[in-house]
């Protein structure tokens, strides 16, 4: 049984004619979701922190040009659309690491929060993918904006297709490192969360179940 495997592999732990105890497999159960979750939380974090430098580079931003009303006007627009997307990440998140009530300490408890935390992390996902459709083209257009309307002569009107290609080049090269982070942090997570699951449903783990 790969659980059985994994204690092995941790501990050093060799069977002589006994199994693995219920206390030592769900040591083996909290361990691997956990490792799982580390994965997410990794990402989670990270956006969380982009969307700080976000609004630490508008705020600056303001700040430096306060008397430029169509800079600051174009700073306050970037923040307008970039906070809704920052309040339903840390909605989301708050949800998908919220504590799990009225799980049993024995089998089905363990398989219940297995399930449990699988299910998160898909509704989770789920709302991520929607997230970047949204969010990775509304970032770096303002990321655009503000450089071409400060650092470059003339701003987006004297260099339209400049502006539209570094937009496109800068949404791709995002879509193509977040499709490499899925499948990292979400796509294997889930599927080894999935395995546990089916470990849980195997022919001769009825007590575990």
């Amino acid at each position: 049984m790969d659980l059985e495997r994994c204690w092995q592999e941790a501990t050093g732990w060799r069977p002589v004619g006994t199994s693995l105890t219920e206390e030592n497999m769900h040591a083996i159960i909290a361990s691997r979701v956990r490792q799982e979750f580390v994965r997410v939380g990794e990402f989670v974090w990270a956006s969380i922190l982009h969307q700080v430098i976000l609004y630490a580079f508008l705020a600056h931003t303001v700040a430096r040009h306060w008397g430029e009303s169509e800079v600051v006007a174009l700073c306050v627009t970037g923040v307008a659309f970039c906070m809704p997307i920052t309040v339903a990440l840390v909605r989301r998140t708050g949800a998908l690491y919220g504590t799990i009530r009225g799980a049993a300490p024995d089998g089905a408890g363990i398989r219940a929060v297995v399930i449990d935390r699988r299910s998160r992390l898909v509704d989770f996902y789920r709302f991520k993918k929607r997230l970047d459709w949204f969010g990775v083209p509304v970032s770096c257009a303002v990321i655009v904006f503000v450089t071409f309307t400060l650092f470059v002569r003339e701003g987006l009107t004297g260099h339209p297709i400049a502006a539209s290609g570094m937009f496109v080049f800068w949404v791709v090269i995002s879509l193509i490192a977040i499709h490499a982070e899925n499948k990292k942090r979400f796509d294997i997570p889930i599927e080894h969360l999935g395995g546990l699951i089916t470990e849980f449903d195997e022919p001769g783990d009825g007590s575990r179940t």
